[in-house]
């Protein structure tokens, strides 16, 4: 099963790969405006999806119950591109935006805990498209952002301060993944047609170039060593960051 969304309307379809209808088509209640991005909240029930809508709000959704069982309060004053919630505390939420900020809300009390801003937001540039915590236990406070800037931006949400930027691509980065088994690496994905492996010191460990503008990374779950990625030509590749060749291990 898997959910898909619109940003023309509040419904979450569901589907299942067996068949080409749709099984279900559900209705967020209280919203009338489009979704930008959906997640699976990973609580270990597998029933909870994280919704970023395009007036700048984030919500919990239960599907079962079809039901919002949270949504922020006022916070964001644009489309929120990146939610994740925080691979040490499944109850912190960090969400990044078109404004140029990350917030991080805590889920039980439905509060805004902190606001991460650089104040570079400046007629369009500095928007914040994708956002990765760093894999860690609870001393481990680093969240790394993509921006329009081709930057990839470092904060401390113990202190509430950037710590780094990196111009690491000549275009927007639309999607970044901190390893889940690496600290030391850092994919980001981009329109200028490259995904770049990085260490967050900034230094480059691999490039990996495409025919087309690059919109997705992620790491497999399962090998911390494959990366997918997803071109704007409609084709998905794994590379081996374990290995030095360049070249997709499948496509």
């Amino acid at each position: 099963l898997f959910v898909t969304a619109s940003r023309s309307n509040s419904v979450l379809t569901e589907w299942s790969i067996n068949q080409v209808d749709p099984l279900e088509q559900v209705h967020i209640h209280h919203k009338t405006c489009g979704i930008n991005a959906v997640k699976l909240c990973n609580d270990g029930e597998n029933n909870k999806v994280i919704i970023s809508f395009i007036d700048g709000d984030v919500g919990v959704f239960a599907v079962p119950q079809e039901q919002l069982c949270f949504k922020t309060e006022p916070g964001h004053s644009e489309t929120v591109y990146s939610c994740k919630l925080r691979p040490c505390n499944q109850n912190h939420l960090a969400t990044a935006s078109h404004d140029g900020s990350v917030k991080l809300w805590d889920l039980s009390s439905k509060k805004c805990l902190m606001q991460l801003k650089t104040g570079e937001f400046v007629d369009g540039t500095g928007i914040l498209y994708s956002l990765s915590w760093c894999p860690g236990n609870a001393e481990e406070n680093r969240i790394v952002t993509g921006c329009s800037t081709g930057e990839l931006k470092y904060w401390d949400v113990s202190t509430g301060q950037q710590t780094m930027k990196i111009r690491q691509h000549s275009k927007p980065i639309y999607c970044v993944a901190w390893n889940p088994e690496n600290v030391d690496m850092i994919a980001s994905a981009s329109s200028d047609k490259t995904c770049i492996l990085s260490a967050p010191d900034g230094r480059v460990i691999q490039k990996y170039l495409h025919p087309d503008a690059v919109y997705g990374c992620d790491w497999n779950p399962f090998n911390s060593n494959l990366l997918a990625t997803g071109c704007h030509d409609g084709v998905v590749r794994l590379f081996n960051a374990g290995d030095t060749s360049v070249k997709p291990v499948a496509e």
